[in-house]
């Protein structure tokens, strides 16, 4: 029988291999994400930041339903560093 104040630690804390894990997936991701953030900008467009073709839509999709939705912060922070390279307002960028 459990203890009523007995917690089970987060599987990352248990074991470290799973926080390298996710970090190294997410470092990936976001790189992937930005490079074909700044690749789709690239291509014929609608003023300054409107793309005909976003790539990064569909990496986004792939790799949160392949690896779960605790990677949302990297596409996040991804989307982040896509807006203000083009040159929009930091607040504007976050709220993205």
């Amino acid at each position: 029988m459990r203890a009523l104040h007995s917690f089970d630690l987060p599987a990352a804390v248990a074991d470290p291999a799973i926080g390298i894990r996710w970090a190294r997936r997410a470092l990936l991701l976001l790189l992937a994400y930005y490079t074909t953030g700044r690749l789709g900008l690239a291509t014929p467009q609608v003023g300054s930041q409107v793309s005909l073709i976003w790539p990064p839509a569909g990496i986004a999709l792939v790799a949160l339903l392949r690896y779960g939705p605790n990677l949302w912060p990297a596409v996040w922070l991804g989307a982040f560093f896509v807006g203000i390279s083009t040159g929009l307002n930091v607040w504007l960028g976050a709220w993205l």
